[in-house]
């Protein structure tokens, strides 16, 4: 799940209560619940590493929690933490008056207001609120947490038969979009799962393949031909995530397009991301999964 800075804020008021649609919380509550998904420090720690002058003690505590979405901002980790809130009715409850609550559904419409441009929306499916992505693109990617590599294989496979599909159905710019969603939420989920003090996500999907292919240290144990050719080999791939990027910005439905994408340019999208998918999972999966 990846959102925007609006919705990071919305979400962020939500978790505060300055919407004014939802309870306030203390602190430690909002600690409490964030230190389930990322690291977090002590109030005073953070106050100390940022430029609190003239800041409301509220305004700190809502920095305080947009830099710690942020740290999961891109991973199936953001999705766990809004559906937990929603389907726990005591966090819109007042701490000092159980029998008075906020209205679950007006959060949720709040939210779903600015979320939609992100491409998601919050619904009740049966008897939970759940995340649900509105471009067909996986919201959850649990294949990291597969008990093995086929798992993971087989939720990458149905993202690229989603995909796929959607050439069949003639909109190449939606399966452009799900392609890059795919690779890029997948190197997301990797980078914090190696990485607990991950840089917040930019949306800038070159310096996340980057990042992620220093964390994996391909060469490791290589001679030093073998380090030549995999320099070579994933300089190669470092140029195809530039173009992947490109053709993502002008040819899909997340951004204004500048060239209308052919059946062709939709089909290259999505094999570059099932190959590189699939290379980098299968890595992550042989030297920091199986082998711990």
């Amino acid at each position: 799940m990846i959102l925007s800075s609006s919705s990071i804020l919305s979400l962020t008021n939500i978790i505060t209560g300055n919407s004014g649609i939802s309870p306030e919380h203390k602190f430690e509550d909002i600690q409490d619940l964030l230190k389930r998904y990322t690291k977090c420090e002590s109030l005073e720690e953070y106050k100390n590493s940022i430029e609190t002058h003239e800041l409301e003690e509220y305004e700190i505590i809502q920095r305080y929690v947009i830099s710690k979405l942020n740290k999961i901002n891109g991973t199936s980790l953001l999705t766990k933490l809004v559906e937990q809130i929603f389907n726990n009715i005591s966090f819109f409850q007042e701490s000092t008056n159980i029998e008075s609550s906020y209205n679950i559904e007006e959060n949720i419409f709040a939210l779903n207001s600015v979320i939609k441009n992100d491409n998601y929306e919050i619904f009740r499916y049966k008897t939970k609120y759940r995340v649900y992505g509105l471009n067909d693109s996986l919201v959850d990617y649990q294949c990291l947490f597969c008990k093995n590599k086929l798992g993971a294989y087989t939720v990458i496979k149905d993202q690229i038969e989603k995909c796929y599909a959607k050439v069949i159905s003639g909109d190449y710019s939606g399966a452009i979009t799900n392609a890059r969603t795919l690779l890029e939420q997948i190197l997301r989920e990797i980078e914090c799962s190696l990485n607990p003090d991950a840089v917040e996500y930019d949306g800038n999907l070159p310096k996340l393949y980057r990042r992620v292919t220093n964390l994996l240290n391909f060469e490791d144990g290589l001679s030093e031909k073998m380090k030549t050719i995999y320099q070579q080999i994933l300089g190669g791939l470092s140029s195809s995530i530039n173009g992947f990027a490109g053709l993502r910005n002008t040819m899909s439905d997340a951004h204004p397009i500048e060239r209308i994408p052919s059946e062709n340019d939709a089909i290259l999208a999505i094999n570059e991301s099932k190959t590189l998918t699939n290379f980098i999972v299968r890595h992550y999966f042989e030297h920091y999964v199986n082998a711990a």
